[in-house]
């Protein structure tokens, strides 16, 4: 008799809203029904983005070279073996990486204000942690945090001591390092974050460490004023939040 065709089975995408940071090179897309052949599958994101499928099993697909993604959430949509997975799903909450540039050191180089000048301006300052948080508006809205203190050390000391407690603390990994420019960028799951130090004179530095997280999650000031706290401990010089 006649052989009897095949039929194919779609592929099932599972809805995520982990976060992703936008300059993020590879996401992985949980499932089934996937191609154990890479080249199978492919991954068409909305509202922007690409990326291409270089590993595969039947339940996850690792897409590499992700590019153009824009913040909010990013959709998929899953091919495999010419089969579509349908509508649209969420599988990341695309977040933009917070600021990493020092105010202070903006500051410096747009005012013209000479040298001494901000050297007597940041050393009234010191010690004091400022907080700032800000959250869009909708269900699904970033919040940003930021802590920032101006210690009493040099700039290399201050980003030393930052980042070895970065490396060390529990639960958090290490995304980015550019020891150039005194910045490491990572995550504890749930939220990106960064640090960046920054010199404001041979013994005055300028530490400041912004977090982002999406949905419902709490805001991190109370983590990050402790981890603003934690370094001025371990440098042994005294800092106290600043009046709000």
């Amino acid at each position: 008799g006649s052989a009897m065709p095949v039929a194919k089975v779609a592929p099932v995408v599972t809805s995520s809203t982990a976060n992703l940071a936008i300059g993020a090179t590879t996401l992985t897309i949980n499932g089934f029904g996937f191609s154990l052949t890479a080249g199978n599958n492919t991954v068409v994101f909305t509202p922007a983005g690409s990326g291409i499928v270089t590993a595969s099993t039947a339940t996850t697909l690792t897409v590499t070279g992700l590019s153009g993604l824009s913040a909010g959430t990013l959709n998929a949509v899953v091919t495999t073996n010419t089969v579509s997975s349908g509508t649209p799903v969420a599988v990341a909450t695309v977040l933009v990486r917070p600021v990493m540039a020092s105010l202070c050191a903006v500051l410096m180089l747009t005012s013209g204000i000479a040298d001494a000048q901000w050297a007597l301006v940041a050393r009234r300052a010191i010690g004091r942690v400022e907080q700032m948080s800000q959250t869009q508006p909708g269900p699904n809205g970033v919040t940003y945090d930021t802590a920032a203190v101006i210690l009493d050390a040099p700039a290399d000391k201050v980003y030393a001591t930052a980042a070895r407690a970065i490396r060390a603390a529990q639960g958090v990994t290490v995304t980015r390092e550019d020891d150039a420019r005194r910045s490491i960028e990572f995550t504890d799951g749930q939220r990106i974050a960064g640090m960046q130090v920054s010199p404001l004179g041979d013994d005055v530095a300028h530490l400041m460490i912004s977090s982002a997280a999406s949905g419902s999650m709490p805001a991190a000031t109370a983590q990050l004023l402790e981890r603003v706290l934690r370094v001025c401990r371990e440098m042994n010089v005294e800092c106290q939040r600043a009046q709000q």
